[in-house]
């Protein structure tokens, strides 16, 4: 129970001073330095640069150095007394606790505290649905190219739960380490083992996007080799026994995480502030079929591909 409360007061009351603010700056500044000589860091903002127009996911999350010298005590007020609210929280509890104990605890907690009436808007942006650029490249101090395939998501062609699923379904039964698409390449010596791919969406933010990742000494190969494997239809790359495989592993992975406090909260935060139930969860993947993944395939569209490619110092 202190625990709960100290947790709620912690977050429900700031106090700044404008030598703490200016403390600060240097610290993050150097910090902004650091992720400016990370090549991951800036394979992401490279790929996100060569898709979106106006979208603010393209800006770099730590702003820029200047930006952050422009900050000041009242800025930071006005942010907390925004966003630290509690219309725009949820608290988590999970574990072995009572809970109209709980319940009461925190009732009488939020009662002795005021908070201001805030009015605030999510601000759609005017995105168009083409690619910023096709290609982009930067050259940092690395030893090997690092290269991405980008794919720009235009829209939800379903519920945009269901699409996130179908889509990680898809991309687990075609672009996993156990695959051809993996294995040809890395067999050919054509990419290192480093390989990521990954398919992120956000419906409330209104944006999606898919992207893979490599290491790789022959960039025109690899180009090559990418483009003519997504000429295809690679619906017909899949079949129902693998569909069925992907679903009950996705099942038993999501099953799984109810052995886990923790992740139940997590997973639970992240999905409502999604506009997902997590407890409903499992009746939808249920739901989903060999035709559903199919649809989500379409979603691959060279019309809106970008490479984004690190180059090491000449």
């Amino acid at each position: 129970n202190e625990n709960i409360e100290t947790l709620l007061d912690f977050v429900q009351d700031i106090d700044i001073s404008e030598q703490s603010v200016e403390k600060e700056k240097p610290i993050i500044a150097s910090e902004i330095k650091m992720y400016q000589d990370n090549a991951d860091w800036q394979a992401l903002y490279l790929t996100l640069n060569s898709l979106y127009h106006h979208h603010p996911i393209k800006l770099d999350i730590a702003g820029s150095i200047k930006s952050i010298y422009e900050i000041n005590r009242d800025n930071l007020y006005q942010y907390y007394q925004t966003f630290y609210h509690p219309s725009n929280m949820i608290l988590f509890i999970c574990g072995n606790v009572k809970v109209e104990e709980v319940s009461e605890l925190i009732i009488n907690n939020q009662n002795k505290k005021t908070f201001s009436d805030i009015t605030k808007k999510l601000v759609k942006v005017n995105e168009p649905t083409s690619i910023v650029s096709s290609e982009l490249i930067k050259k940092m101090s690395i030893n090997n190219n690092k290269i991405s395939l980008n794919f720009k998501v235009n829209e939800f062609i379903m519920d945009a739960f269901k699409q996130d699923i179908c889509m990680d379904l898809l991309m687990n039964m075609l672009f996993s380490e156990k695959n051809d698409f993996y294995l040809d390449l890395l067999n050919n010596e054509k990419i290192t083992a480093e390989y990521y791919y990954s398919y992120q969406q956000d419906q409330v933010l209104n944006y999606a996007f898919i992207s893979f990742e490599f290491v790789s000494d022959d960039i025109d190969y690899l180009k090559h080799y990418l483009i003519n494997f997504f000429k295809q239809d690679i619906a017909t790359l899949i079949n129902k026994k693998q569909f069925e495989i992907a679903k009950a592993k996705y099942i038993g992975r999501f099953i799984k995480l109810f052995n886990n406090p923790e992740a139940i909260a997590n997973t639970f935060i992240s999905y409502y502030f999604l506009d997902y139930d997590l407890f409903n969860s499992l009746e939808l993947i249920k739901t989903i079929s060999f035709n559903d993944i199919k649809q989500v395939s379409s979603l691959f569209n060279l019309d809106n591909h970008s490479f984004t490619i690190i180059k090491p110092l000449e």
